[in-house]
């Protein structure tokens, strides 16, 4: 997937795609990156991203993705939806459909390892 394909499905409060300028996307390891709140991510199906996003921003996603947030975000996969938890700073929440709360808390020098796989 490339960035033009990340854009399309990364959504402004007004439902218009977010400008390629205002995002990153590392296409080897999945790795999107920004500092904009109050987005809609719809990435649903699709697993293991790496999401690095500020606040109030809502999450379709796969399972295995990694979220690197701030608080006051709204994540779900193909199976079930929750409120991202307060998260340490040193910690990231992975979703997981194995588990029990449907996500693992992970620490953060983890996510290091993923995007360099």
């Amino acid at each position: 997937m490339d960035k033009f394909e990340v854009q399309k499905r990364v959504f402004t409060q007004d439902g218009k795609n977010l400008d390629l300028e205002k995002f990153s996307w590392d296409e080897k390891a999945k790795v999107f990156e920004t500092n904009i709140s109050l987005l809609k991510f719809n990435f649903k199906g699709i697993k293991n991203i790496i999401f690095i996003a500020n606040n109030r921003s809502d999450f379709e996603a796969g399972d295995g993705c990694i979220f690197d947030v701030d608080c006051d975000c709204l994540g779900c996969t193909d199976e079930y939806s929750i409120e991202l938890p307060d998260i340490p700073t040193d910690k990231v929440l992975k979703f997981n459909k194995n588990s029990e709360l449907g996500y693992d808390i992970i620490d953060k020098n983890t996510v290091e390892y993923f995007k360099n796989k």
